[in-house]
């Protein structure tokens, strides 16, 4: 039917991972399968992984450990009929709770969320998901959005020549302004930038202007 496919369909634009944001609260016991629009329901949704889907959520934890070698786990504490996420790490008495884990780390829990979610959705839909990361998490982002798209259509927009340069020039498609200030959209193949994709990365060449998208 018309809602249930609808309801396969996620769109992420925006989380506001400021100091107040809810995201950083205490969560309650939900039971969404999926991350909400405005991330609210992280905490929820990253313990329903865990307990749900052991494999995925291991990924969740060995893409943290890449950015962060001293990383040992995420640990939840239950407060009553609310979820609390804290991240341990080597050599910290304390654990960091989600109040104080930086914009960065919280935007890629969030991503990795979406990504290693095996309910995630039939569709899912990223804006600029390179927003506040690191570059090292930018690559793994690019990795884990490649191993989820083998089962989930995936929509990417993007302006990190970082994030261009993981995938194939078969994987684009340009966005720019014509003379009559309309939107035209190109589809790039490798037949056609044969002797480009020998010299550069998609991201390169994307800076380059060699294959649009650019106004010099």
């Amino acid at each position: 039917t018309l809602k249930r496919a609808l309801e396969e369909i996620s769109v992420y634009y925006y989380f506001d991972t400021t100091f107040e944001s809810p995201i950083r609260q205490p969560s309650g016991y939900g039971t969404e399968t999926k991350l909400l629009a405005d991330g609210q329901n992280l905490m929820t949704i990253l313990n329903n992984i865990k307990n749900s889907h052991s494999l995925y959520y291991d990924k969740i934890e060995e893409a943290v450990k890449k950015i962060n070698p001293y990383f040992k786990d995420i640990n939840f504490a239950f407060l009553g009929s609310k979820i609390y996420l804290v991240l341990r790490e080597e050599y910290l008495t304390k654990s960091v709770s989600i109040e104080h884990i930086s914009d960065g780390t919280l935007r890629y829990l969030l991503l990795l969320s979406v990504l290693f979610n095996p309910e995630r959705g039939s569709l899912v839909c990223i804006e600029e998901p390179e927003t506040g990361l690191h570059p090292d998490m930018i690559n793994t982002i690019s990795d884990a959005i490649k191993q989820s798209s083998k089962n989930t259509q995936l929509i990417v927009t993007t302006h990190s020549p970082l994030l261009l340069n993981s995938f194939d020039i078969d994987d684009i498609l340009v966005f720019e302004k014509n003379n009559q200030n309309g939107t035209e959209v190109s589809v790039k193949s490798a037949e056609e930038f044969d002797e480009l994709i020998e010299d550069f990365l998609v991201g390169q060449a994307w800076l380059k202007g060699l294959i649009g998208g650019k106004r010099w």
